[in-house]
């Protein structure tokens, strides 16, 4: 495989997994409005008479410039990662079910032909909660399968996937406080082994402000999050075992009349980095 390939397929994979999604779909993002497409660019920065100013383009970390495009319901129906030079590499492209389940996935080169494909099936219980989803390749085999179980207030609290051969993988579990935010989150390998827990806490709005880190558990370490009136995360503060600071990251950012960021720069322990632009196209 590709060295590029490999990376996008890796990134958008844990965005899957770490997600709970059913295909290999980026996370949504905090978008404002009905947004019909962006095109994302990333920069070097550069300092001049004490102020952060744009620098040569560079690429970054998923490998490409990014182009997503979406449907009036806000469902990503495409993903496009281009060359420097706007030459296409790589397009994925998404559909959905009634219930904005993502039910097919292809991906094709950058000549258009087709490079693979992906399909699922779904299963719902009675309130409309998705309690099974089946992903099958492009040959009609199945690749894995996925149950969920939910509470009362349909907060999933049980996530399971198996292998092809119907043997367990792993699971989640799952703990919410009164407001339904997920503050507990148990990882369990195919014997029943707890091996990892993530506990969350959240500020009033129902952003995520602070996460622990357990390996098999022992405490692991922690991370604090800020966030602007915005809801876009504006700090992000990474501590080691000992409770001293490892890394720590800052947000700034320009907006446009909606409300989506246009220009982020990105700090890391307070060292400007790169930045980030976005143009947006809105449905009328």
């Amino acid at each position: 495989m590709q060295p590029k390939l490999a990376l996008i397929l890796s990134l958008l994979l844990l965005t899957s997994v770490v997600n709970s999604q059913v295909i290999i779909v980026p996370e949504k993002e905090n978008l404002k409005g009905k947004v019909k497409s962006y095109s994302e660019l990333t920069y070097k920065t550069l300092e001049r008479n004490g102020k952060i100013e744009k620098g040569e383009q560079i690429i970054n970390d998923w490998g490409y410039d990014i182009q997503r495009r979406y449907d009036e319901n806000g469902n990503q129906i495409e993903w496009n990662g281009y060359n420097p030079g706007s030459s296409l590499y790589i397009k994925y492209t998404y559909k959905y079910d009634e219930n904005g389940s993502p039910i097919e996935q292809n991906w094709y080169n950058s000549d258009g032909s087709l490079k693979g494909s992906r399909t699922n099936k779904f299963k719902y219980d009675v309130n409309g909660n998705r309690i099974e989803e089946n992903h099958y390749s492009s040959d009609g085999s199945l690749s894995l399968k996925n149950t969920f179980k939910y509470d009362k207030n349909g907060n999933r609290t049980e996530w399971k996937w198996f292998n092809s051969d119907g043997s367990l993988n792993g699971k989640h579990i799952y703990k919410y406080d009164d407001s339904g935010n997920r503050i507990e989150e148990n990882f369990y390998n195919s014997v029943g082994t707890n091996y990892r827990k993530l506990t969350y806490k959240y500020d009033e709005k129902g952003n995520q402000i602070e996460e622990d880190r357990y390996l098999d558990d022992n405490f692991e370490g922690k991370a604090t999050y800020q966030y602007d009136e915005n809801g876009n995360r504006i700090q992000e503060k990474r501590y080691s075992l000992d409770g001293s600071l490892s890394k720590k990251k800052t947000f700034q950012y320009n907006y446009d009349q909606r409300g989506n960021w246009i220009k982020k720069t990105v700090f890391e322990d307070d060292t400007a980095k790169f930045i980030l632009e976005r143009e947006y196209q809105y449905f009328k």
